[in-house]
């Protein structure tokens, strides 16, 4: 499979396209409580317990952000 030219196509989606933007600083948006609690939910499934929950409830929207890039990308290496 042949990858997109840079800026013209995201294979990953909505979630995921949010998700990188925040992480990347590209939008200033501030999570609301729910969304907050369902990137909390990700990153402690993916990571399977690299992170405690309140580690992940202290962090910046950015930050948190960042760790669920990183738990799923780390979930995808150790189980396929």
């Amino acid at each position: 499979m042949a990858l997109p030219t840079p800026g013209t196509l995201c294979q990953c989606g909505n979630n995921e396209r949010v998700i990188r933007a925040i992480a990347g600083g590209l939008i200033d948006y501030k999570m609301l409580p729910e969304q907050r609690a369902w990137c909390i939910d990700q990153a402690e499934w993916a990571g399977e317990g690299y992170y405690r929950r309140e580690e992940l409830e202290a962090m910046t929207d950015q930050d948190l952000a960042q760790a669920v890039l990183d738990m799923w990308n780390e979930y995808v290496k150790t189980h396929f």
